[in-house]
């Protein structure tokens, strides 16, 4: 798949985790998440062809243009 469409469906699924599990007082273990997903997602984009396709100062470059959603209470439980 293009990068475009491998982001907005990273993205997209996410945001659903977001969703789902930022409710009150879990805002850290999807911060910790979200921080693993963003080095998985890295590791994939490197490893579709024998060429790097990020470093990881390009990589976050990228994602000041491209941020993922961020991580807030969604649901109070209190």
């Amino acid at each position: 798949l293009p990068l475009r469409q491998i982001w907005s469906l990273f993205r997209a699924k996410l945001q659903g985790h977001i969703q789902y599990y930022a409710v009150s007082f879990n805002s850290q273990a999807v911060g910790r998440f979200l921080y693993h997903a963003t080095r998985i997602i890295f590791r994939h984009l490197n490893r579709r062809s024998q060429r790097k396709s990020f470093n990881w100062e390009q990589f976050h470059r990228f994602l000041r243009r491209y941020p993922l959603p961020s991580v807030k209470t969604r649901h109070a439980l209190y």
